[in-house]
C-alpha cells in the first residue's frame, strides 16, 4: 500500500477501483442519455410551441389586414359622405336664399288676400251695378236723362 498521496496517484489502479470506474461511467452516460432526451424532449416541444405561436401570429397577422381593410373601407365611406356634407359657406347662402324666399311668400301672400279684397269689392261693385241696370231696366222710360244721347 502506498504511504503518501502521491505514491497514491502513482500507483496502478486496483480490479476494485476499475469496477467503481466502470460503474460511474455508466452512471454518467446514462445521465447524458437522459439529460439528451430531455434537451431533444424540450427542443421538439419549443418548436410545436412555437410553430403554434407562429400559426398564432399568422391568424393574428391574417385579423389585423382584415381589420385594416375593413377601416380603410369605413374611413373611405365617412370621407365620401363628408365630402357631401354641405359647407359653411353653402349653408349661409341657402340660408339668406330661404329668407329671401319666405320673405316673398309673405309678400305674394299679402298681394294675394289684397288681390281677394279688390276681388270682392269689385264683385261688390258689379252686383250693384248689375242691380242699377236692372232697375234701370224696370223703369218706364220716359225719354228723359236716363238715356244716353246717340
Amino acid at each position: 500500500m502506498p504511504r503518501t498521496r502521491r505514491e497514491a496517484e502513482r500507483a496502478p489502479a486496483t480490479a476494485g477501483e476499475l469496477k467503481a470506474l466502470r460503474r460511474w461511467l455508466r452512471v454518467a452516460a446514462v445521465w447524458a442519455t437522459v439529460a439528451t432526451a430531455v434537451a431533444g424532449f424540450a427542443l421538439y416541444v419549443a418548436l410545436e410551441v412555437r410553430e403554434g405561436e407562429d400559426e398564432a401570429v399568422t391568424t393574428a397577422e391574417r385579423r389585423i389586414i382584415r381589420l385594416g381593410r375593413t377601416l380603410d373601407t369605413r374611413l373611405d365611406r365617412f370621407e365620401s359622405r363628408l365630402r357631401s356634407v354641405p359647407r359653411a359657406s353653402d349653408i349661409k347662402r341657402l340660408e339668406s336664399r330661404l329668407e329671401r324666399v319666405e320673405t316673398r311668400a309673405v309678400a305674394a301672400e299679402d298681394d294675394a288676400q289684397a288681390a281677394a279684397d279688390r276681388a270682392d269689392r269689385l264683385e261688390r261693385s258689379l252686383t250693384r251695378l248689375r242691380g242699377q241696370v236692372e232697375d234701370a231696366d224696370a223703369a218706364p222710360s220716359g225719354g228723359g236723362a236716363d238715356q244716353p244721347e246717340p
